[in-house]
């Protein structure tokens, strides 16, 4: 790696060593079937399985600008039904692939239970393309939502048992809820044949669900989520409201996207689905928030992040800071702590 620029400082308890890295491009193991970049429409770049903005009424439901859509309650993206058919439909059920839901966008708050995306069907008799005012419910989905009636981020499987009962709840993952009118990074790794999910929030890691034995059956027999119905922006249960912010780009892989994976792809930003190279070094601050220190550097420096260390000795190694970067005015922040103890922090790259 080569050493582009270093910065030392002292504040309260941590110990800062900051400096930019660069490292030879890592390869992507994930495999991309459907990318919507949302620059001018909803078409699907790669699969070629095309979206499209509907609107509520004569108003646009949407407004294509500045390579994304934004969304102000009046409408959604809809996309093809069956997405998911080609990778667990007739499958075997005991090498189910894993699939990576990819989003990125801001969200400009509002009602809770908005839906970043919703996968599935729900209980009407004719469950196909329901216009918003049907009044219907969510039976069988995969959906995420920016802030839920507690204020998290969520995402939740409602899966079909294949026995006859209602639907249960499985996978639940919650965090923080997304910051109102800042950029965000949110990926969700289904993984039926280990029997787990996992959500990654702005590259970082936030949680995992646990996914029953039964769901390998049930996606293989095209029961347990039946994605007659896949939206952007919108819920399968009728009451709840459209989105309201920005969708930048929107990705579905096959595989499961791993912490380096994720972290990559957040630090690289939309429109760079295989990584990015490292441009200009990043001009650095570093400041004083209260009791919290906050470094910063340019949101259009792709592919930096920040790693930290207990010290620089053989007792401890770089490793990615835990602490969730935010993005913000064209700044991205990381904000820590001071009583912490003390640490060294550098901004390198992982692509």
């Amino acid at each position: 790696m080569n050493k582009l620029q270093s910065f030392f400082a002292a504040l309260g308890g941590c110990i800062l060593m900051i400096t930019a890295l660069a490292s030879p491009a890592a390869a992507q193991s994930l495999e991309l079937l459907n990318r919507y970049p949302l620059d001018a429409d909803a078409t699907d770049v790669v699969g070629s399985v095309d979206g499209a903005l509907v609107s509520l009424d004569a108003t646009p439901g949407g407004v294509f600008e500045d390579g994304g859509v934004t969304l102000s309650g009046n409408g959604y993206i809809e996309l093809q039904e069956f997405l998911f058919g080609n990778i667990w439909y007739g499958g075997d059920v005991d090498n189910l692939p894993p699939v990576t839901l990819e989003m990125f966008g801001s969200w400009a708050g509002g009602d809770p239970n908005q839906r970043l995306f919703d996968f599935g069907d729900n209980d009407l008799e004719d469950p196909f393309h329901p216009p918003v005012g049907s009044g219907q419910a969510g039976r069988t989905y995969l959906a995420a939502t920016p802030a839920d009636s507690t204020g998290n981020l969520h995402f939740e499987i409602a899966a079909d048992p294949a026995d006859g009962g209602d639907p249960a709840t499985v996978g639940a993952i919650s965090a923080a809820g997304l910051n109102a009118n800042q950029d965000f990074h949110v990926a969700v790794v289904i993984d039926p044949a280990t029997g787990t999910a996992r959500m990654y929030r702005n590259g970082v890691p936030t949680g995992t669900g646990t996914l029953p034995d039964s769901l390998r059956q049930g996606v293989v027999d095209g029961v347990a989520v039946v994605d007659w119905n896949n939206w952007l922006g919108r819920s399968q249960t009728d009451g709840n409201p459209l989105f309201n912010g920005r969708i930048t780009e929107f990705r579905i892989w096959l595989g499961a996207m791993n912490d380096s994976q994720a972290r990559q792809n957040y630090n690289c930003g939309p429109d760079h689905p295989t990584g990015c190279s490292v441009g200009p070094t990043p001009t650095l601050a570093v400041g004083q928030a209260g009791p919290n220190l906050e470094i910063s550097w340019p949101a259009d420096a792709l592919g930096f992040n920040l790693h930290v260390r207990n010290d620089l000795g053989g007792g401890s190694s770089w490793s990615p800071a835990t602490d969730e970067p935010l993005t913000s005015d064209g700044v991205r922040t990381t904000t820590i702590p001071i009583a912490e103890p003390a640490a060294y922090f550098q901004l390198q790259t992982d692509n």
